[in-house]
């Protein structure tokens, strides 16, 4: 039993190329499952379950108060996984597919307009190390729309200065290349200014986020510096880092931008991930016409 999960994390590292956190997250899924047949048999063989077992699993998992999104990712867990014992050889059935999978519930991202933006960028008054890399932090989240995991990774070798783009290592190490505006620029730079008086490296193989000991910064921290400004200025209310990511690809799409650039700048394998923002792109517009038409006026 454990074999053959051992041999797919190995699937999903080296052929897949997927992220430690990434198989960690399909690892768990799995051990809950074989946990949840323990409880209800003495003999186990994954090789062998059901698609009755599989709707006894979701059953419980509905029981247990398991939000709809998790249990969609722990039945594309076991789908995948048994795709692979296919691929394998080690069982010809895939007791996943002749489930009815639930749909999963579409919300529209929340995203700040640009006067938001502009009015939480502007109120970083930039007077020392912490406030310079801080006010960089969002003006490249603006600028990118890089994952927070994407920041903490960059490395100043990745910034090219003089063609104002950045090379970036996102989810299972895919490259990708992405321009960044002035603004971001001149935050860097003088980011890195006061860096070189903070006897902080700068050279190629150092990171470009640390904290103030001169370690890299994490993912929770760069989260806590967002989540702070946000708070004092108002405009926390359930948006997060993540939601600078949403603005950056919602205002490409208001603007006009392909989608298929956005999806390549936002590093999404699926293109049909990227559409959630024509949605937001449509609602956008349907409220500038409503606001605008003489018709639609109060």
């Amino acid at each position: 039993m454990y074999p053959l999960i051992d041999e797919f994390q190995r699937y999903l590292k080296i052929q897949r190329n997927y992220s430690s956190n990434t198989v960690r997250a399909y690892t768990a899924d799995l051990t809950m499952f074989i946990e949840f047949l323990k409880k209800r048999n003495t003999k186990i063989d994954l090789k062998t379950v059901t698609h009755y077992q599989i709707r006894s699993y979701l059953s419980y998992l509905v029981k247990s108060g398991l939000a709809k999104t998790s249990i969609l990712r722990k039945l594309s867990t076991l789908r995948s996984f048994y795709n692979h014992l296919i691929r394998e050889g080690a069982t010809t059935f895939n007791p996943v597919n002749a489930i009815i999978s639930p749909k999963k519930p579409r919300h529209l991202p929340q995203f700040f307009n640009v006067e938001e933006i502009t009015d939480i960028i502007e109120n970083i008054e930039v007077k020392d190390l912490k406030t310079a890399r801080n006010r960089t932090i969002f003006e490249l989240f603006y600028s990118t729309g890089f994952r927070i995991s994407e920041l903490t990774k960059l490395q100043h070798r990745d910034i090219d200065f003089i063609s104002e783009i950045i090379r970036v290592f996102g989810k299972g190490s895919k490259e990708r290349i992405v321009p960044f505006g002035s603004f971001a620029k001149n935050a860097l730079q003088k980011y890195y200014e006061y860096k070189k008086e903070a006897g902080i490296p700068t050279d190629d193989n150092s990171f470009v986020f640390v904290n103030l000991r001169g370690n890299p910064i994490t993912v929770r921290g760069i989260r806590m510096i967002v989540d702070d400004h946000l708070i004092k200025m108002a405009k926390k209310n359930g948006k997060s880092a993540h939601t600078l990511r949403h603005s950056f690809a919602t205002h490409l799409m208001n603007g006009g931008a392909d989608i298929k650039l956005v999806q390549e700048l936002l590093g999404h394998v699926s293109l049909s991930t990227t559409q959630i923002y024509t949605h937001l792109s449509t609602a956008h517009l349907k409220e500038v016409y409503k606001k605008s038409h003489p018709m639609e006026k109060e």
